[in-house]
């Protein structure tokens, strides 16, 4: 049933909102309800916004469960256009720990009175060790230079380097070899160029209290390293900020570790993520 639940018109904007009530034939054990849609139209050079905002019932909103819109396929009013992503919403390919989650685009001519079609893939992620999404590396401190993702057989790495002992090492005859060795070993760098140059870096830039960091070498080419978390002793989570680039990332932590510190990983791997083909047809606009 339809109905046109708030119209708001002011100098800049207009604004209506349809509520839809009405579920999508179920995905990754759970129904999508397209609850409502919104327009935004504005005058000027401003691009006017369509929103579609959809929930997924049954939905885990307990940090451990996320969705994504991973591509739209079509957008297709009944004029035949071609409805692009809104610019001021990149949020495609974005996880969310939300059940809501909204298609944003680029608002249709005000001749069009439906969306004839409406086809994308929807991804659910689950982080879980029995589906390899999340590892969990206990006495973090005793296991540095090893790569954390070796036993997935994936091209990703993620390697907790001994910065002190690089530091150590630097401007001293045994600071060469021990890059060899680390490219050799554990393949940090394609080529040990490469590897130099990362460590390099590291000393560009002026950490305080290095030993409330931690220093990663990541090789990443899928972005499959979703989020880390490291906690102390007794459970409580520490890292409170970090810093990446393509190869590194540093965390930040709110106290030193030791031996009792614990990394844990959230990595989006294929047996973790479902997705589902949503397909979507003769839709009514404000």
């Amino acid at each position: 049933m339809l109905g046109i639940s708030s119209k708001k018109i002011c100098r800049l904007i207009i604004f209506i909102t349809i509520l839809l009530f009405g579920i999508i034939p179920p995905a990754f054990s759970q129904g999508v309800n397209l609850n409502a849609i919104e327009e935004f139209r504005y005058k000027g050079s401003k691009e006017s916004l369509l929103r579609l905002k959809m929930e997924v019932e049954n939905f885990e909103e307990d940090g451990l469960h996320f969705l994504r819109v991973q591509k739209v396929n079509s957008a297709i009013d009944d004029t035949g256009n071609s409805l692009g992503w809104h610019n001021g919403y990149p949020n495609e390919g974005q996880w969310g720990r939300s059940r809501y989650f909204n298609f944003n685009f680029q608002a249709p001519s005000r001749e069009a009175i439906s969306l004839k079609k409406l086809s994308a893939v929807i991804e659910h992620f689950t982080v879980s060790k029995e589906k390899n999404s999340l590892l969990s590396i206990e006495n973090l401190m005793q296991k540095k230079e090893i790569d954390f993702l070796a036993d997935l057989g994936e091209e990703t790495k993620l390697i907790l380097l001994n910065f002190e002992k690089l530091k150590e090492l630097r401007d001293r005859p045994g600071y060469k070899p021990y890059i060899e060795n680390l490219h050799e070993d554990l393949g940090m760098g394609n080529t040990l160029e490469e590897a130099t140059r990362f460590v390099e870096k590291l000393f560009y830039f002026s950490y305080e209290d290095l030993e409330s960091h931690l220093f990663f070498y990541k090789k990443d080419p899928e972005n499959r390293i979703f989020r880390l978390y490291v906690f102390n002793g007794e459970g409580e989570k520490i890292n409170t900020g970090y810093s990446y680039a393509k190869e590194k990332i540093v965390l930040y932590l709110a106290e030193a570790p030791d031996e009792n510190t614990r990394l844990e990983i959230m990595y989006e791997h294929p047996d973790a993520i479902d997705k589902m083909e949503l397909n979507l047809n003769n839709i009514p606009l404000p």
